[in-house]
């Protein structure tokens, strides 16, 4: 058994350290599926505040362009009188409806054009996170795939080396391994 100590020795450390790798292997796969968890659940969030944004920059683009339409009539009815000629229908104008002057149509396009950035914003961040999350997704896939081809069947082979070297010290069933 003196002779064989060395040996034995190195047949442990090389187990032990095999079963450590695989071990911070494990670890690492977990962080990182927790990560890619965590990251699916944010591009959700943010994926459901991008269709609020949207919606509200096409709300704001319907005012805009509601507001623009009534302008223009704002601007035409300017230039009639009753009893003109309708340039829209040609039919005599009878009576010329009260329009809104106090919508500010430079406001609303500022408005419009603030929401737009806002979304593009949001659209650019939603991309680089998703990017990020298939990075993870990749490197997950990788960690899992080196784990079962090199890290475990090491650990394995490892342990069966160091288990095989034992084996002529086994008195009556005990095992020295442990001793």
């Amino acid at each position: 058994l003196q002779g064989q100590l060395p040996h034995l020795q190195t047949l442990a450390t090389s187990s032990q350290r095999a079963r450590e790798e695989l071990t911070r292997q494990d670890k690492k796969l977990k962080r990182l599926r927790e990560a890619i968890s965590d990251q699916e659940q944010d591009l959700e969030a943010r994926k459901a505040d991008g269709k609020a944004k949207k919606r509200a920059l096409e709300e704001l683009e319907e005012e805009l362009r509601v507001a623009r339409v009534n302008n223009q009539a704002l601007e035409l009815r300017q230039h009639l009188h009753e009893g003109d000629t309708c340039p829209v229908c040609d039919g005599t104008i009878t009576t010329l409806p009260e329009g809104d002057a106090s919508v500010d149509l430079e406001h609303l396009q500022r408005r419009v054009e603030r929401a737009r950035k806002i979304l593009d914003g949001a659209r650019e961040e939603y991309q680089t996170r998703k990017a990020h999350l298939k990075t993870n997704r990749d490197t997950a896939s990788e960690v899992a795939q080196e784990i079962e081809e090199r890290h475990k069947p090491d650990a394995e082979q490892a342990a069966a080396a160091y288990a095989k070297a034992f084996e002529p010290y086994q008195v009556f069933g005990e095992d020295l391994t442990e001793v």
